[in-house]
């Protein structure tokens, strides 16, 4: 637990924080006005009432069913009231009681901001709002909230608790507990107040007093569900089993009919490895929710652990045929034959299910399932004819439309396939796969901004934050947006915090931004699900790397090398290790043992070349590129580093024939095929590189670099103007990413095009993201220039001269050339 977020760490626990919240207000106080007598006489007089008459008695009939807990009946009423008065603030109260039963954050904001406008006084509402606001992680706008509550009703004890938790979630730790005491005074109740004195005591490394705190409070309030989780945390850092059996028993005993605390229990039980009172438990909750099939599936997973998986087999089976009334059972239990490689069983319940199925949708959705295991195993003909069978049954059905669709991506029509995912979305504009689907056909036709869309909205409206926010932070980093993936991959992770994919993508993400830290961070949160993973390993070794920390770097991958010879990657980062820490002896010592061996000779043959190189020995290093070459001479690597060492040196006949050489084994390299234009470039032959890069184009349409690469080149030696439109068009998808390198070429590209206002707020961008890009900086100059903006032109030639300095002369002297004009 740490201090930061001591306090709060009960609202972390499987979602159970604003169930226990929302439980616990069953006896909060009463916001709606109170019933009046005149609801005996209202039927004598409804022929007649005005208005307003018919809103407070829609009101007051909420009121009565809110009280016997008939919250649909109630929500009914209120509305009815705001049919004539959209404003009415008891009937918005009345709602605003009905979304914070049903657990909907979301509206509960909705519904209290609305109320606060129109009664700004309100100072429960204004309390209750403040609480949203500090749940959400807005601390400042949390306080302004409460204080305004606090100038209305400075003597309440939930709001004085309230701005007590505030406070302490800040750090102010003594005016917090000064607050909290004195709101218990007022009312012992108030479960911020207690959960500030009990997590201060905690911070103290005071739990026995933390605990009296908390069993006080219970005993005046034990519908306190937080307070209860509270008390079970203290106990699990104590690892004091007994106690934390008996706080789940009582938790469970005051809220018998809510799973989710039970859930909580088994958890803490299949951790103690107590699985027999874990399947109790279980058990218990399939009877408080018979009709969701979760609680029936947990209880075969745990029935694997126990007992393997022919069990789990037999108990899914059996509740499938104990409950033919429950179909999704039944797909629940040829799920896990599909998973568990049995596809032959898993066909035959599928087809039990076609020949009992008692409507046209179930015997639809088993063929569904069926022709998705076709296409599985390659049996595209199978699964098309299945497909037919579904649409011709019902055209609209929205699972053939998706296989269709799908099968459309694989033969390259996307424009059928978004045709179909259309009709899908105009009948379910929920659906989370057609939404994926969706996306990946935009991506594949070049609407990345549709694409990105369609991803957002996927990420926001699921459940599954997991593998959606996987494939949604794949998809921003091919676009070069690592930090936005950096933050989708956070929110998938505070809902599933051990997901090993995610995990490890977001230490890659780290990793390429160098937050070396981060990465650190990110490989102890793995080590933590999967202890063995030498994934961790190597992350360590990066970060370490890159924080200079060569001896951590070399500490952990030697161990890695010990057990089991090491990766080509991490290879790599022990030998920069060994090189930065002043040590290429070793390095030497231990590529030249690989090559030896035969242990990825390759590889190790140009790492012992970048060492040898690094210590001025190039003719060896060479001869290390050579061998390397021989060893594969299909593989581009060693020609791509043979070649840049002689351009490095000047030697460019020797650079075009290494060139030559590789694209001789290996025609259909492209990047070999770049540098060969990039060869042409550097002669002046500026053409022959455009053909190149069109080449290219016509096998990676979507390629970033090359499109950024192709613009560039043609924006600055053509001067028509379809060249330049083109240029345009083809580098607009550079626009989307947070790359000022590919930000400058598409904002040079529409200056050359003649849209200057478009290129120059491009441009601006760039130059936003890096201040000390001198090709930017001129870019930008030229164009103000051409605009008119003398001024702006000036100070951004002048910015891009200091920039360039005396690494880039060309910049300089162009530069110079403008500012003469």
């Amino acid at each position: 637990m740490t201090k930061n977020d001591a306090i709060f760490d009960a609202r972390q626990t499987s979602g159970a924080a604003i169930s226990a919240r929302n439980v616990a207000c069953g006896s909060r106080r009463k916001r709606l006005l109170p019933l009046i007598a005149a609801v005996a006489v209202a039927p004598m007089i409804s022929a007649c009432a005005s208005p307003e008459q018919k809103m407070q008695r829609y009101t007051e009939s909420g009121q009565e069913f809110l009280e016997k807990g008939d919250l649909g009946k109630a929500n009914i009423q209120f509305r009815n009231a705001l049919k004539i008065d959209e404003d009415h603030v008891p009937a918005l109260l009345g709602l605003y009681e009905i979304v914070e039963s049903n657990n909907q954050p979301q509206q509960m904001f909705g519904l209290l901001q609305q109320i606060t406008r129109l009664d700004p006084t309100n100072a429960e509402a204004l309390t209750d709002l403040s609480k949203l606001y500090l749940l959400s992680g807005d601390e400042a706008t949390s306080l302004e909230t409460i204080d305004a509550a606090l100038s209305y009703k400075p003597d309440a004890a939930d709001t004085i608790g309230t701005k007590a938790a505030i406070l302490f979630r800040m750090g102010d730790r003594e005016e917090s507990i000064g607050l909290a005491e004195r709101a218990l005074e007022l009312d012992p109740t108030i479960q911020e107040a207690s959960t500030v004195v009990a997590t201060n005591y905690i911070l103290e490394e005071k739990p026995d007093e933390a605990i009296a705190v908390l069993d006080r409070a219970l005993e005046a309030n034990p519908k306190a569900a937080v307070l209860h989780l509270l008390r079970v945390q203290i106990y699990a850092s104590q690892n004091r089993s007994e106690d934390i059996t008996a706080a789940y028993d009582a938790l469970i005993q005051e809220f018998p009919d809510e799973p989710a605390y039970r859930r909580l229990y088994i958890s803490q039980l299949v951790r103690e490895e107590k699985f027999a009172e874990a399947r109790a438990e279980l058990m218990e909750v399939v009877k408080l929710r018979p009709n969701e099939t979760e609680g029936y599936i947990d209880i075969a997973r745990l029935d694997r652990r126990i007992d393997g998986d022919e069990k789990a087999r037999e108990t899914l089976k059996s509740f499938a045929d104990e409950n033919p009334d429950k179909p999704d059972l039944a797909f629940a239990y040829a799920a896990y034959l599909r998973e568990s490689g049995d596809a032959d069983a898993a066909r035959g319940v599928y087809q039990q299910v076609i020949g009992n199925a008692k409507t046209d949708e179930l015997a639809l959705r088993a063929k569904n399932e069926l022709a998705n295991m076709m296409l599985l195993d390659g049996d595209r003909s199978g699964a098309e004819t299945l497909i037919a069978e579904i649409l011709n049954r019902d055209a609209r059905n929205s699972g053939g439309l998706i296989k269709t669709a799908s099968i459309k991506l694989m033969d390259g029509d996307t424009d059928g396939a978004i045709n179909d995912l259309r009709l899908v979305l105009a009948d379910q504009p929920d659906s989370v796969q057609a939404k994926l689907l969706m996306a990946s056909a935009y991506e594949r036709r070049g609407d990345n901004a549709s694409a990105e869309r369609q991803y957002q909205e996927a990420f926001d409206s699921t459940e599954d934050k997991a593998s959606v926010g996987n494939g949604f932070a794949r998809f921003l980093i091919r676009r070069g947006d690592t930090k936005r993936a950096e933050g989708i991959l956070s929110r998938a992770l505070e809902v599933n915090p051990r997901n090993e994919e995610n995990l490890k993508l977001l230490a890659a993400v780290r990793l390429q931004q160098q937050d070396w830290r981060g990465a650190e961070e990110v490989a102890r949160m793995i080590e933590s699900v999967k202890q063995d993973d030498a994934i961790v390993d190597r992350i360590l070794g990066a970060a370490y790397t890159g924080l200079q920390d060569y001896a951590g770097a070399i500490s952990v991958l030697e161990k890695m090398n010990e057990n089991e010879p090491l990766e080509v990657n991490s290879l790599a980062t022990l030998v920069n290790a060994y090189v930065n820490a002043g040590r290429s002896e070793e390095a030497e010592r231990l590529l030249n043992t690989k090559i030896e061996n035969g242990q990825d000779a390759y590889e190790a043959n140009l790492l012992l070349a970048n060492v040898l190189a690094s210590q001025n020995r190039a003719e060896e290093a060479k001869s290390k590129m050579r061998s390397a070459i021989d060893l594969a001479p299909e593989r581009p690597q060693a020609y791509e580093r043979l070649y840049r060492l002689y351009m490095g040196e000047g030697r460019r006949e020797d650079a075009r024939t290494v060139l030559e050489q590789g694209l001789g084994e290996a025609p259909t390299n492209d990047g070999l095929k770049v540098l060969r234009a990039d060869m042409h470039m550097s002669a002046g032959e500026f053409e022959e590189a455009v053909a190149i890069y069109e080449d290219i184009l016509t096998r990676r349409p979507e390629d970033v670099l090359v499109l950024n690469n192709y613009a560039a080149l043609v924006s600055d030696i053509r001067t028509d103007k379809a060249s330049l439109d083109r240029a345009v068009e083809l580098s607009r998808p550079l626009l989307e990413t947070d790359n000022a390198n590919f930000l400058d070429t598409h904002g040079w590209a529409l200056v050359r095009a003649g849209r200057l206002a478009e290129g120059i707020d491009v441009l601006d961008r760039a130059v936003g993201l890096a201040p000390k890009f001198p090709d930017a900086l001129y870019h930008l100059g030229a164009a103000q220039k051409q605009a008119g903006d003398s001024v702006a032109a000036e100070r951004a030639l002048k910015r891009a001269i200091e920039a360039a300095g005396s690494t880039r002369p060309d910049i300089v002297e162009k530069a110079k050339k403008l500012l003469d004009e």
